[in-house]
C-alpha cells in the first residue's frame, strides 16, 4: 500500500470512473439532497409564515422584505466562506458542519422573541444553508460517476422542486 502522495489526482479519478453504481452512490445522492430539500423548505415556510409574523412581531413590509432577504445575505456569506474551508477540512466534515448549524439555527429561528434575533438568527442560518450548496455539489461530481450523474443529478435537484412545494 502506497502513501496518498503516491496516487495521482487521474488515477483517483479514473478509480472512482471504474467503480460500478452502487446503494452507496444512491446513499451519497440521498443524503446530499436532504440538504437541498431543506434549502428550498426553508423558504418555503418563511413565506408561509410571514403573515404570522408580520401580525405577531408588528413588522411592516420594509421588514418583511429585509426578512425574506435575510437568509440569502447569509447563503452568500456561506458560499463564499466554505469553499475554501471544505478544501483544507474536507467536504464531508463542512457538509455535516454546515448541516448542523442550518438545523440549530432553524430551532433558534423558531424560538426568536422580536424582529432583530429573528433577523440575525435567519442571516446565521443562512451561512450554514449557504455553505451546504457548493459544498454538496462538489462531493455529488466527485463521488457519483459519470456513467449514473446525469440521471441522478436530476433526481437530486427535484428534490429542490419537492421541498417548495
Amino acid at each position: 500500500m502506497g502513501t496518498i502522495s503516491q496516487y495521482s489526482g487521474e488515477s483517483i479519478v479514473s478509480r472512482v470512473e471504474q467503480v460500478p453504481f452502487s446503494r452507496f452512490h444512491l446513499k451519497v445522492a440521498g443524503i446530499l439532497g436532504a440538504g437541498t430539500f431543506l434549502d428550498a423548505y426553508d423558504g418555503l415556510v418563511m413565506a408561509s409564515a410571514l403573515a404570522v409574523v408580520f401580525t405577531t412581531l408588528d413588522i411592516g413590509f420594509v421588514n418583511s422584505g429585509l426578512l425574506l432577504g435575510s437568509a440569502y445575505i447569509g447563503q452568500f456569506v456561506g458560499a463564499l466562506a466554505v469553499g475554501a474551508l471544505s478544501e483544507y477540512f474536507g467536504r464531508r466534515k463542512m457538509f455535516i458542519l454546515s448541516i448542523v448549524i442550518f438545523g440549530a439555527l432553524a430551532g433558534a429561528t423558531a424560538a426568536s422573541w422580536n424582529f432583530e434575533s429573528l433577523l440575525w438568527l435567519r442571516v446565521a442560518q443562512g451561512i450554514g444553508l449557504g455553505a451546504e450548496i457548493p459544498v454538496a455539489a462538489a462531493l455529488f461530481n466527485e463521488l457519483i460517476p459519470s456513467g449514473s450523474r446525469g440521471k441522478i443529478y436530476l433526481n437530486y435537484q427535484n428534490l429542490f422542486g419537492w421541498g417548495s412545494c
